[in-house]
């Protein structure tokens, strides 16, 4: 009698690998169309309405010149954004993270240092502006500047009357937005002992001095998504987070959390996710797009997620991967790099997603 043992097929291997992970894998099978080539490192960061794309070029911007490297990409065509100066900025209006608005304008968070009196570490405020594409002009999106720290992914319900924004690092935690300035958020992720809140995590990561010194452990949670019909917020988090501290939390495992805008308990509908990066709905709102590692293979990509029916298809590998976003509710672009001899980016290629192709 033979005693060989007997090997999953890799299709019955990958769907148990899928299940462990919380979720249902199946290849993406649609198409694929090269729309666009550029010379240089170039990052997508937005989509916009008209089908131009919002980019970050890879360069050493100009000394003090009060602007970062926004680019609008135009029918294969690239023109630099140029934002306005403040005059009140003592050492230049320094634009750094976007974010496309419900009502079409960009969202910037800007840096200004208007007094140089105070300690270096407590110069300057962050405040969110929105940038009109039509009239080039910048306008305050909030009465009061944001809470202190390294801001991340921001985002915003249809009638802008309520936001979420992400800030910090390996402590990066939530809090709410409004016409009226910021406040913490009073959420609690996870369960049994192992959840936290974000008001308490928050003040860890947003103290400057006299902060406690032993603080209650915290998670992280990053990438806020309100969906488009205003009632979910989508967002990423790390219970796991609460074990780790410094550098380790970088290998934190992750689950994608859905929340009522009016209940506030966040659920965890997608598990087994590590080094989660874009999390973003669709226009209709029934799928997310998302760049992550997923599964005890840590198959790394980017994804779409069905939260109705739990389905994940993966649409292309992680590797030289520079940004995405959606053109519409079944078309995706998406950026690579081509690299050179010396490993650097010599050329950025746009490529559409049909999802129905």
């Amino acid at each position: 009698m033979s005693t060989r043992k007997t090997r999953l097929p890799m299709a019955v291997a990958i769907i148990v690998l899928g299940i462990l992970a919380g979720c249902i894998y199946s290849p993406n099978e649609g198409r694929m169309t090269q729309t666009a080539t550029l010379e240089g490192q170039y990052f997508l960061l937005e989509t916009l309405p008209d089908g131009k794309l919002l980019l970050d070029k890879e360069e050493v911007a100009d000394s003090n010149d009060g602007r970062t490297n926004f680019y609008v990409l135009d029918n294969k065509q690239v023109y630099p954004l140029l934002l306005p100066d403040d005059a009140a900025c003592v050492t230049g209006t320094h634009y750094r993270r976007s974010g496309l608005l419900p009502d079409g304008r960009i969202g910037l968070v800007k840096f200004c240092v208007d007094s140089l009196s105070e300690p270096p570490a407590e110069r300057g405020d962050y405040s969110l502006v929105a940038f009109d594409l039509d009239q080039h002009t910048v306008t305050p999106v909030m009465d009061e500047f944001l809470y202190p720290g390294l801001q991340q992914s921001f985002t915003w319900n249809q009638d802008m009357s309520r936001g979420v924004m992400a800030v910090g690092t390996l402590d990066s935690t939530l809090y709410w937005l409004s016409p009226d300035g910021p406040a913490p958020m009073q959420v609690v992720v996870g369960e049994g002992e192992a959840k936290w809140s974000l008001a308490e995590a928050l003040k860890q990561t947003t103290c400057t001095r006299g902060c406690e010194p032993n603080p209650p452990p915290v998670g992280i949670a990053s990438a806020p998504s309100w969906s488009p019909n205003g009632k979910t917020i989508a967002f990423m988090a790390s219970p796991a987070a609460m074990a780790l501290q410094g550098l380790s939390r970088i290998g934190a495992v992750y689950s994608l959390y859905l929340m009522d805008e009016t209940e506030l308990k966040p659920r965890a509908v997608l598990n087994g996710l590590y080094q989660p990066g874009l999390l973003q709905w669709s226009p209709d709102g029934q799928q997310l797009l998302l760049d992550a590692c997923i599964g005890l293979l840590r198959r790394c990509g980017l994804w779409t997620f069905n939260p109705q029916d739990g389905s994940l298809k993966q649409l292309g590998s992680r590797e030289r991967y520079q940004g995405a976003g959606w053109l519409s509710d079944s078309k995706i672009v998406v950026a690579y790099c081509v690299e050179g001899v010396d490993d650097s980016c010599n050329q950025t290629l746009f490529y559409e997603y049909d999802l129905d192709g």
